[in-house]
C-alpha cells in the first residue's frame, strides 16, 4: 500500500512546531509526530483494520493530521491567553498540560511565570524541577526541587522527584536518602520502592558510597518486590528476569532491564496524563465542536476504565453542557435558513424567537456553572 504523508508548520515566539502524519502499512497504523524546533516532542499512533482500502487509509491520515494540528493550535492559543491573563494558578495548570506533552520550553515559562506571581507556589517549583530534569538541566532541576522540598518536607512526591534529580547527577547516596524519605512519608509509594532499588543497584555498579554496600543485593530485591506488591504494573516478567540477574550477580544486566522497565512505565503514564491534563488547555480555548467531541470521546473511554473517577464525571458533564450550546445554535441556524427561503412562515419565526431566547438562557447557565467549578 502507498504511504501517505502530510506536514504542517506553526510558529509561536520564533519556535517552530512541525506536525507530520503518515501511515505505516506494515503495522496498519497512522502516526502523527510533533517536532518542536526539530526535536520530537510527541508521537501518537492510531491503528486501523488491515483490510482498510487506500482511500480509507488516506482519509484516516487526513483526519489524524487535522486533529493533531488543531490540538497544537489550541494549546498555543491557550498559552497566549493564560500568559496575558497573568493568574498564577492558571499558569501552573496550563504548564502541566505542556509538560506532559513535552513542550518543555513553554512549560518552563508557564511555571516560572506562576512563581513570579506567587513566590510560595511550591507545586510550581516542583514542576520546574521535573521540567528541567526532562530537559537535562540538572543544576536548575536540583535548585527548584530543593525549594519545593524545603517548602513542603511532608510531600512524598517532592522527595521522590529530588531523588531522581540526584540519580541523574549520579549522586546515589543523596538519591537513596530522598527515596527513603518519600517512603517514610508514604509507606505505600510503589514508585519510590522501585526507584530505591534502582539507586542501590546503581551505587553498587558505580562503587560510589561504600556504606550502602552492606546487604545491597538483598535490599535491592526486597524493595523491588515491595514495589510489585503495591503496584501490579511492576509485577512483570522483566522484574523476574532482573531479580534472577541480581541473584546471579549480573548487576549490569539487572540494571539495564530495570531501567528500561521504569522508563516504559513512565512513558505509558505520561501518555495517560498528557490526555488528562489537556482539560486545562480547553478551559482557555474558544471551544470548537470537533475539539469538544474529541474530548468527550476521551473522557468516555477513560470512564470505562475508571468509572469511580469523580473529576472525569464532572468534566464530562461540562463538555456535554457545552456541546448543547452547539446543538442549540445549529437548530437556530436552520430556522433562519428556513425563513430566508420563505419569510412568510410565521410559526417558524415564533419558534426562532423562542429558541434564541432559550439559547441566551443556556449560555448564561453554562457560563455560571463554569465559573463556579
Amino acid at each position: 500500500m502507498e504511504t501517505y504523508r502530510l506536514s504542517s508548520k506553526l510558529v509561536e515566539d520564533s519556535r517552530e512546531f512541525i506536525i507530520q502524519t503518515a501511515n505505516d502499512a506494515k503495522v496498519s497504523t497512522v502516526m502523527s509526530t510533533v517536532l518542536v524546533d526539530g526535536d520530537v516532542a510527541e508521537t501518537s499512533k492510531t491503528p486501523h483494520p488491515i483490510e482498510y482500502t487506500p482511500g480509507e487509509v488516506l482519509s484516516l491520515v487526513k483526519s489524524a493530521h487535522d486533529d493533531k494540528k488543531r490540538e497544537v493550535e489550541t494549546m498555543l492559543h491557550s498559552y497566549r491567553a493564560v500568559l496575558k491573563a497573568g493568574d498564577a494558578q492558571s499558569l501552573y495548570q496550563l504548564g502541566t498540560a505542556f509538560f506532559y506533552k513535552s513542550f518543555l520550553s513553554e512549560a518552563r515559562q508557564l511555571f516560572n511565570a506562576a512563581i513570579g506571581l506567587d513566590a510560595d507556589f511550591h507545586q510550581a517549583y516542583n514542576y520546574v524541577s521535573v521540567t528541567e530534569l526532562a530537559g537535562g538541566n540538572l543544576d536548575a532541576a536540583v535548585r527548584a526541587a530543593k525549594v519545593a522540598v524545603d517548602m513542603r518536607p511532608g510531600f512524598a512526591d517532592y522527595h521522590y522527584n529530588l531523588g531522581h534529580v540526584y540519580l541523574a547527577m549520579k549522586s546515589c547516596r543523596k538519591a537513596v536518602t530522598e527515596f527513603e524519605e518519600a517512603i517514610r512519608v508514604n509507606l505505600y509509594y510503589g514508585d519510590a520502592y522501585f526507584s530505591l532499588g534502582l539507586a542501590l543497584l546503581k551505587n553498587a555498579l558505580m562503587q560510589e558510597e561504600t556504606s550502602l554496600f552492606a546487604g545491597v543485593l538483598t535490599r535491592t530485591i526486597d524493595n523491588l518486590k515491595k514495589a510489585a506488591i503495591i503496584d501490579p504494573d511492576y509485577d512483570t516478567e522483566v522484574l523476574a528476569e532482573s531479580i534472577k540477574a541480581i541473584d546471579d550477580s549480573d548487576l549490569p544486566v539487572a540494571y539495564a532491564l530495570l531501567s528500561k522497565a521504569f522508563q516504559d512505565k513512565k512513558e505509558h503514564r505520561f501518555r495517560e496524563l498528557a490526555a488528562y491534563y489537556m482539560k486545562y488547555v480547553y478551559v482557555y480555548d474558544d471551544l470548537s465542536e470537533p475539539t469538544l467531541n474529541n474530548r468527550i470521546q476521551f473522557l468516555e473511554d477513560e470512564l470505562k476504565k475508571n468509572p469511580s473517577y469523580v473529576d472525569l464525571h464532572v468534566e464530562l458533564s461540562m463538555c456535554y453542557l457545552n456541546r448543547a450550546r452547539f446543538a442549540w445554535q445549529h437548530g437556530i441556524e436552520h430556522y433562519r435558513k428556513a425563513l430566508d427561503i420563505n419569510p412568510s412562515l410565521s410559526k417558524v419565526g415564533e419558534n426562532l424567537d423562542i429558541a434564541e431566547q432559550e439559547s441566551h438562557n443556556i449560555n448564561t447557565v453554562v457560563d455560571k456553572i463554569s465559573e463556579g467549578r
